[in-house]
């Protein structure tokens, strides 16, 4: 570099790329931006100011997860005390479903400003997606010693109440939220559901024609719950001859799992056969009892039980990995890997889904695809020992044998964390054979 003052160094090069960048995101030209922003990031690799940008403006539009929270890990190891970094990371974790690491990020937030209303609203849902109710009860009460005027911390303390069946104080936490914000369409949304559970089929209506004409599309996505209602108020003669009924369906699929618990799957099929005479429209009977037939190695008559229940629910995630278990023990891996398919289209960030369909991409030998599918099913959960054992054997088949054997060591690693010891040991065998 030389020392006269009309040199051009680093810095200057990569304020000038970000000031391009930021013009091209306010133009809209959003590809653009990513392109100039991360060419000075490139050119200037702790540059703060950019990978800020980066991560708050530009990553979140192209649904890049993994690129925010490095991005948001790089500024913090330049700014450890950068609270809103914690924040916007543990965010970024919620999003993909790893809520115990947002947590983490949402704690540290605290620890530096513990005044921040709306990092405790974002750790309230953390902790409720994980059922520590007592937790997000606590932190929904900081948001609102904060800012008492917080629709959002009564609309989310009141499903918590909701989900611990204490319908009467949810009631009276969404109430609040809509004297606050008279359009809060999800506190309408979830007072009308809450409504229902109590009985309050009127109200509960009610409440859904609010919504829909605040929101159409959020009411929408509640419609089956008060379609559910309306078929109530038509039925309501019959309702305790359906009641008695759907408590002696309750009461087979109770003993049916009792038996199936001890070891006693052929007992329990014959239970819920029984559940199903009665209800034989329940997607939950003819996915428990396909999985009675898949522990007695009846893969025919498992893999017919969780196509019935896909018929029926199309959306029955659980029911769509236990069957892409059993095209995987059939060898039908085509199939496997269209049932992660469809998982997948409905949840986005289902790391099992990815897992499966990884490990029967690699025995379709595509195994470039089946190293994509590992790598995100432990982004979303880092903490899955099988995980990593699984993608330890893919490097294997790849000859990468340093790569298979620190996957092995981080799989002994969270097997031991979690208790499990023959898990444990085999790693170790796994890492003495590569070692």
């Amino acid at each position: 570099m030389f020392d006269s003052k009309n040199t051009i160094t680093n810095l200057d090069l990569a304020q000038e790329l970000l000031k391009r960048g930021v013009y091209e995101f306010q133009l809209g030209n959003y590809s653009n931006a990513l392109a100039i922003i991360t060419q000075a990031i490139e050119v200037k690799p702790n540059y703060y100011e950019a990978l800020v940008v980066r991560a708050s403006l530009i990553y979140p539009l192209f649904n890049n997860y993994q690129g925010i929270i490095q991005d948001w890990t790089k500024v913090l190891k330049i700014n450890p005390a950068n609270h809103e970094a914690y924040n916007n990371r543990g965010y970024t974790f919620s999003l993909i479903g790893a809520h115990t690491e947002a947590i983490k990020d949402y704690t540290f937030a605290l620890m530096i400003d513990n005044d921040s209303a709306v990092t405790y609203l974002n750790r309230g849902i953390s902790f409720h997606h994980i059922d520590e109710c007592k937790k997000a009860i606590s932190d929904f009460n900081s948001v609102i010693e904060i800012d008492s005027r917080n629709a959002d911390a009564f609309n989310n303390r009141g499903l918590v109440y909701t989900s611990l069946q204490e319908n009467c104080r949810a009631i009276y936490d969404f109430d609040i939220a809509l004297k606050l914000n008279p359009n809060h369409v999800k506190a309408y949304l979830n007072r009308g559901v809450c409504r229902l559970k109590m009985s309050d089929i009127f109200g509960g209506v009610q409440d859904f024609n609010i919504a829909l004409k605040i929101d159409s599309n959020t009411a929408k996505e509640y419609f089956h719950y008060f379609k559910q209602a309306l078929i109530d108020i038509q039925n309501q003669q019959h309702y305790k001859e359906k009641n008695n009924f759907k408590q002696l369906v309750e009461d087979l699929i109770d003993k049916a799992i009792e038996l199936s618990d001890v070891g006693d799957n052929k007992e329990a099929i014959k239970y819920f056969s029984l559940a199903l005479n009665i209800e034989p429209k329940n997607a939950e009977i003819y996915n428990n009892r396909g999985y009675c037939f898949y522990l007695l190695s009846d893969f025919d008559k498992a893999l017919e039980d969780y196509s019935s229940a896909l018929e029926i629910d199309p959306k029955f995630i659980k029911c769509y990995l236990n069957r892409c278990g059993i095209y995987y023990c059939l060898e039908k891996y085509s199939h496997a890997v269209e049932d992660c398919n469809k998982i997948l289209f409905i949840e986005p960030y289902n790391a099992a889904a990815y897992m499966n369909r990884g490990v029967s991409l690699h025995k379709l030998n595509n195994l470039e695809a089946a190293i994509s599918d590992h790598n995100r099913a432990i982004l979303i959960d880092s903490n899955n020992p099988d995980f990593y054992n699984n993608r330890a054997w893919l490097f294997i088949d790849l000859d990468n044998y340093s790569k298979a054997l620190k996957d092995f060591k981080q799989a002994a690693r969270l097997y031991i964390e979690n208790s499990d010891l023959p898990g444990y040991n085999k790693m170790l065998k796994q890492i003495q054979l590569i070692s």
